[in-house]
């Protein structure tokens, strides 16, 4: 890289900094509970949730299984905004529905997979499109 354009990067990188809004525990806790709302197409209906908490995780970490650690997720997510929402119910629900709530209502990073418990790489998929 030549000099210059390392410096243009400093400049803007230090830029971005002074523009940045300071992380505020106060104002993310804040919006921690807030109740969401989203529509799920696949079910034609708008679900109510909240975001999970490290707290939160405790419980659902409690699970043995893949299938329990999503339906213990689930189960916390849609409790914490509607407290009809026992745990249940979510059991109870079709495959289908809470796969596809599930899809729309957790963040990426609780979507991927879980590290062997070998220690083992996970071996990444195949690309076929070149």
């Amino acid at each position: 890289m030549s000099e210059k354009y390392e410096e243009k990067l400093r400049q803007k990188e230090a830029e971005k900094g002074v523009k940045a809004e300071l992380f505020s525990p106060s104002d993310i806790l804040a919006d921690a509970n807030a109740i969401r709302r989203v529509y799920i197409p696949e079910i034609d209906r708008t679900v109510e949730y909240c975001p999970l908490s490290l707290k939160d995780l405790e419980e659902v970490n409690k699970a043995k299984t893949d299938q329990e650690r999503a339906t213990r997720t689930l189960w916390k997510m849609l409790s914490k905004a509607n407290n009809e929402w026992t745990l249940e119910r979510v059991e109870s629900l079709p495959v289908n529905v809470a796969a596809a709530i599930i899809r729309h209502v957790t963040p990426p990073l609780t979507q991927m997979p879980q590290p062997l418990e070998s220690g083992s790489a996970q071996t990444q998929q195949p690309n076929y499109t070149a």
